[in-house]
């Protein structure tokens, strides 16, 4: 049996219904997703283990992490539980950059554009079916006994079919180069090192921008192109002064009358250090190799798009030049934090505390404007919400939904009705009893909600 049709036996009808519960979303959208997801996932797999020495490091992981078929365990209850979701899903991210390398990004834009799907649905989504992948191949190797070399025969016999399901994915994927993949995923062991020609991972870079910046202050507002540059030693101490040099361009353009692209600039000097040997400490601290505090816990965030930002929301690390396994770390941690957050705040208000609101926005979610599909949600904002209630038994909320997708006041009425119970539907799923929850359609009574879609959570 091939991997794809293995793991598709795993997404059993019971299976679906609970992952559409969790997502928000219809039993079709999940089976439909499903389709070009998997392949898409499995395709990643093939193209890191299509050569031996892939194969090998696909080996190592499987042991390395305690994969197995036998180790799947209750997939029923691990969407039934919130931890228990909750490690499944970082396990996920963790494989899927393993997995795709900087390729992961462009991979999940691609499926999205393809099934529709928001992108914190469609990523809590990848990052669900990505452990069954990995579970289900170690399986296949462990039942069938394959070394590396085995393991590349049995992958690459399914290479040509998988990657016909998925349109494109071998372009992004580098056109099937498993070394390549291979590099990608372990950019940061290979550059800590410092042997062999890893040196030329950050000093290209380094050099790159240098030269931007040189030659974007010498020619006011004419484009700056890349262009190869020579193999030289670049001080640090460019990426210190870079927002120095940044003002003096905005000055020297100014008095000709021209505007400077500040926030690429930002950016590609926020590119140019190397933070390969980063990490994160207990405290959210940001520390360097040696353990030294670069970004202390409290004075940056983290935006969309994974840049590391200062209060101001200035870039002070950019995405692109983290590498994959940290960037999942501090995203990880973030998504933990916020949601410990909005069960906190969400239980004050339950409880009653003084000073806390009673009455709670959901920022982010968002309806097909047709009908009552969810496309995105906010994961802290619904998950801190289920997890309150589930802690403060007594306590009860009304969702009120409001919106002027309707054609008229009676289809407002009835898009807003059906809407606030797929929230509580949602909500009853995560575990909250539904005694505590109601449901109310305001449709376009308050015309400025209605105008914004607004989500009212109010406390009774």
């Amino acid at each position: 049996m091939g991997l794809l049709d293995g793991v598709k036996g795993m997404m059993t009808n019971a299976v679906v219904d609970k992952v559409s519960g969790v997502l928000g979303i219809e039993n079709g959208m999940v089976k439909s997703a499903v389709k070009m997801f998997l392949p898409a996932i499995i395709g990643g797999v093939i193209n890191k283990g299509s050569s031996t020495s892939g194969a090998g490091g696909l080996l190592d992981l499987f042991k390395n992490g305690g994969y197995g078929d036998d180790n799947l365990g209750d997939i029923m209850g691990v969407l039934g539980n919130d931890n228990k979701r909750s490690g499944w899903l970082d396990t996920g991210a963790d494989l899927l950059g393993n997995i795709f390398g900087n390729s992961q990004s462009g991979v999940l834009d691609m499926l999205l554009s393809k099934t529709g799907l928001g992108k914190g649905v469609g990523g809590m989504l990848l990052k669900f079916l990505a452990p069954l992948v990995i579970n289900k191949l170690a399986g296949v190797v462990k039942g069938n006994n394959l070394d590396a070399g085995g393991l590349s025969s049995y992958l690459n016999d399914q290479k040509s079919e998988v990657m016909n399901l998925v349109p494109g994915l071998g372009s992004l994927l580098g056109g099937g180069a498993s070394t390549k993949m291979s590099a990608s995923a372990n950019t940061s062991d290979s550059t800590s090192e410092g042997g062999g020609m890893g040196f030329l991972k950050w000093l290209l870079p380094l050099a790159l921008a240098a030269c931007a910046i040189w030659y974007f202050m010498q020619n006011g507002d004419k484009k700056v192109t890349e262009t190869t540059a020579p193999t030289t030693e670049t001080s640090k101490v460019e990426v210190k002064e870079a927002p120095t040099r940044i003002a003096q361009a905005v000055e020297m353009n100014a008095e000709e009358g021209k505007t400077t692209d500040t926030k690429s600039m930002t950016l590609k000097a926020a590119t140019t250090a190397n933070y390969t040997d980063y990490d994160v400490n207990d405290n959210l601290d940001i520390v360097s190799g040696s353990g030294a505090v670069v970004h202390s816990s409290g004075s940056y965030d983290v935006d969309s798009e994974n840049n590391i930002l200062d209060g101001s929301g200035k870039v002070l690390i950019s995405a692109a030049s983290l590498p994959v396994t940290l960037r999942t770390k501090i995203t990880s941690m973030f998504d933990r934090i916020k949601l410990a957050r909005m069960k906190m705040m969400f239980s004050n208000m339950i409880v009653k505390k003084a000073g806390a609101e009673k009455t709670y926005a959901l920022s982010d979610i968002k309806f097909k404007k047709e009908g009552h599909r969810i496309e995105g949600f906010s994961k802290a904002e619904v998950q801190g919400l289920a997890a309150a209630l589930k802690s403060n038994a007594t306590g009860k909320i009304e969702v009120h939904v409001h919106t002027a997708d309707g054609k008229d006041g009676k289809e407002n009425a009835d898009f807003a009705d059906k809407r606030a119970n797929v929230i509580r539907d949602m909500l009853v799923t995560l575990g909250v009893n539904k005694d505590q929850i109601s449901a109310v359609g305001k449709g376009n009574e308050d015309a400025a909600k209605a105008a914004a879609g607004k989500v009212d959570i109010v406390i009774k």
